[in-house]
């Protein structure tokens, strides 16, 4: 249903009622309707169905109407729905009967450019596919069935059926009866329409069918029983009857009927796509060529070394006979080392289908029963040509091709590891597998965010604190954005830093040294040494006491370092000379100059203070006075008891230059 078929015969015979219902009043067309000039000039062409011919005689039983009158007369209002011939008639039961027909439910649309003998001209057939084309709505789903031929190649009529093709048209030709090939006929021979072949119920080819490279198929077309209009046997008339005829123009309507099932199910089918189901669905190998003792018993020539047709008959059986199609528009979408595959079934193809894309190289595949599959496990940035193939238990159909390249953000690295070193992790990793070139790789520490970016797989960050544990993210980045990040901890470590400066304050019995924070490692102890003595302190803070000194002695501190994980420092950066109980000022002075004593050192208590010399300089007053040479004064302080300090004394050594 909601198909028209276009049946371009001799006319339908409207009143038969295998078609009634099959066909629309007032829509049809006939060359006796063009003009009355026209249709004169048509029958001159065709001439009289009265008079002899090699292929026809005359019997006036086979008419309800003169042939002469019939095919003579200008009717303005004929639409092609009464048949003289019966040709027609026939034709249409085929396609739409309601007991006869393949497509029962089809529209039938006559268009009449044969005359009462079945006789046209090239010029009658050209005028009535045109008005086939006008009639025609783009998009309408629509068979032309053309049980007509002309026994040569004709290009306006050729051109005539491009247009229909062009506008979504199926064309349908009988392949013509004449046992030659229909290569060299119009319109059996014209590209695009789907030529057919008869064979008889024994699914023998038919004698009289032409043959070749140009049928597409073959179709019961043997003794087949269908409408006809009116014949006459002795005084009895039969009206709306049936008849068995044999021909091509009887297996061409078999294949518009079929045409007409599939563009009911799909109506937005094209010419070709229509053709291909049809062919799907055809039973191959089926058919006994026919023998060249029978041709020869026919009269007609031997076949031998000739092109014969494809061994190919018409069927609408409920399950294709043979292998699937080739799947059609495949398409491959790019993905992060896969490739998502996606195609349409073959029309005709049925369910059931088992579709395979293997990749290469490689070989990954997939397989599903359905029109999309994905292959994992590819190579980002590797160009794989994807094969496809559907297969059922006939076998497996062609294959079809594609190409793809999977690509996408990287993939995690792999392999993490890290070596430790003092203030400094380096970092080694490995590709993701499926991962391609040209991957950029950034580590980033956490806590304080340090970072390093390579394109390789190792990378030395810096600047991190030793024994601070640190989380390390390795994020990769190509073209298409970053990949999602991996990650280890690890903890730098080596021996420590000491202070490199440092003060002291001094006190009785004892000195407080500070210094600034080491910031290069996490948790130090720090520890204060007094030479001489050895006395020690220990903190983790940036100040500590030395106890236990005696007043007035020339203390060294030295000062180092120690990690949570045991690494230690040997020595200090700095030398730290003090003396408790004392300030120590100055140590050195000019030849012949006045140094005053209070200059030289002070002392925290407030005991009396006697000053005395040993050497070449000598005291005067409040002053110490040096000598004209250059030389060495060793200064004594002695510092009496008061009731917050004991007596204390030191000596100085001051350097005469």
């Amino acid at each position: 249903t909601g198909v028209k078929v276009y049946v371009v015969d001799s006319g339908v015979s409207v009143s038969h009622p295998e078609l009634t219902a099959r066909i629309t009043p007032s829509l049809g067309w006939s060359y006796r309707a063009v003009s009355p000039a026209k249709s004169a000039e048509f029958f001159s062409l065709t001439g009289s169905c009265k008079t002899n011919t090699s292929s026809y005689t005359y019997n006036a039983n086979d008419y309800a109407t003169d042939p002469d009158t019939f095919d003579r007369t200008y009717t303005a209002d004929d639409y092609g729905q009464t048949d003289n011939e019966g040709h027609g008639t026939h034709v249409a039961g085929s396609i739409a009967g309601l007991n006869t027909g393949v497509a029962k439910g089809a529209t039938i649309i006559p268009v009449r450019v044969l005359n009462s003998c079945g006789l046209g001209v090239t010029s009658m057939l050209k005028a009535g596919l045109e008005w086939v084309l006008s009639n025609h709505l783009p998009g309408e789903p629509a068979v032309v069935n053309l049980s007509v031929g002309f026994a040569r190649v004709d290009t306006a009529i050729d051109t005539a059926i491009a247009d229909l093709l062009a506008e979504g048209v199926t064309v349908v030709a009988a392949a013509g009866n004449s046992a030659v090939t229909s290569c060299n006929t119009t319109p059996a021979g014209t590209v695009g329409t789907i030529s057919v072949g008869a064979v008889d119920s024994t699914d023998t080819e038919a004698y009289f069918s032409n043959f070749g490279e140009c049928v597409g198929i073959l179709a019961p077309g043997v003794q087949i029983a269908s409408a006809w209009p009116y014949f006459k046997s002795g005084s009895t008339v039969y009206t709306n009857t049936y008849l068995n005829v044999s021909g091509t123009s009887m297996a061409a309507p078999h294949l518009s009927g079929v045409a007409a099932l599939r563009l009911q199910s799909v109506p937005a089918s094209t010419p070709t796509q229509v053709w291909e189901w049809i062919k799907s669905r055809s039973i191959a190998d089926g058919m006994t060529y026919v023998s060249e003792s029978t041709l020869a018993s026919r009269g007609f020539s031997s076949r031998l070394g000739k092109t014969l047709s494809p061994n190919r008959m018409l069927s609408i059986a409920g399950t294709p006979v043979g292998p699937p199609l080739a799947p059609t528009a495949m398409k491959v979408v790019a993905a992060s080392r896969s490739l998502v595959v996606s195609w349409e079934h073959a029309l005709g193809d049925g369910a059931g289908i088992t579709y395979t894309v293997v990749a290469t190289p490689g070989g990954e595949k997939c397989e599903i029963v359905g029109k999309t599959c994905t292959i994992n496990k590819l190579l980002n940035g590797t160009s794989y040509s994807l094969s496809l193939s559907g297969a059922d238990s006939f076998g497996t159909s062609t294959s079809v091709t594609e190409t793809g390249i999977p690509i996408g953000p990287p993939e995690p690295p792999i392999s993490l590891k890290a070596v430790v070193a003092s203030r400094s992790l380096v970092v080694s990793w490995a590709h993701a597998v499926g991962d391609g070139a040209g991957i950029s790789y950034t580590v980033t520490a956490t806590p304080d965010g340090a970072t390093c970016t390579v394109i390789g797989t190792t990378c030395s960050i810096s600047d991190l604190v030793n024994g601070r544990s640190y989380s390390l993210s390795i994020t990769g980045t190509n073209a298409l954005g970053a990949g999602d990040a991996a990650t280890i901890t690890a903890t730098p470590d080596g021996t420590p830093d000491v202070p490199l400066v440092a003060q002291t304050v001094v006190a009785n019995r004892s000195i407080t040294i500070s210094w600034p924070l080491i910031t290069t490692s996490d948790a130090l102890t720090y520890t204060v040494t007094a030479t001489p003595g050895g006395q020690t302190c220990e903190t983790t803070e940036a100040t500590c006491t030395v106890l236990n000194l005696t007043n007035g002695v020339e203390y060294t501190f030295a000062i180092t370092t120690r990690s949570v994980t045991g690494q230690s420092t040997s020595t200090s950066a700095v030398q730290l000379t003090s003396r408790p109980g004392f300030v120590l000022k100055q140590v050195t002075m000019k030849r012949a100059k006045r140094l005053k004593l209070n200059s030289i050192i002070s002392t925290i208590s407030s005991g009396k203070k006697t000053w005395s010399e040993k050497g070449t300089c000598s005291i005067s007053g409040s002053q110490l006075v040096a000598p004209k040479k250059a030389t060495k004064c060793v200064v004594t302080l002695k510092v009496a008891k008061t009731k917050t300090y004991p007596a204390m004394s030191t000596k100085v050594s001051i350097k005469v230059t």
